[in-house]
């Protein structure tokens, strides 16, 4: 998960096969409203984002960056704690989803399942 989501973050994923990893936009060409905004699945209706009273502690005008990373079959205690470093360590707030949470309990037993 580290290696990958490295990748992703210092834009070594090639975006012709990877489109949606596209690195982010260079100063000039980012958009200049400090409000920030979401565009619809449905089409190109923009929606805006409440803020909920939630204090950033950058200012708008430069966001974060945002890595979504879902692992089917389950995610280990300690994939989370590496996307939380990351997230620590990088411009990027990385959010992670699974289908489950994998103890080592449930490792070993899913081991003795298949012997």
């Amino acid at each position: 998960l580290r290696t990958v989501t490295e990748d992703v973050l210092t834009n070594k994923w090639p975006v012709v096969e990877y489109p949606y990893t596209k690195p982010e936009l260079a100063p000039a060409m980012a958009p200049t409203s400090s409000k920030t905004a979401a565009v619809s699945a449905k089409g190109a209706e923009v929606l805006p984002i409440a803020n909920k009273g939630r204090k950033s502690s950058k200012s708008p005008a430069s966001p974060k960056r945002r890595l979504i990373v879902f692992v089917v079959g389950g995610m280990t205690y300690s994939e989370m704690r590496t996307a939380y470093e990351l997230t620590d360590r990088s411009d990027a707030q990385i959010l992670i989803g699974s289908t489950h949470i994998v103890t080592p309990n449930d490792f070993m037993e899913a081991l003795h399942h298949l012997a």
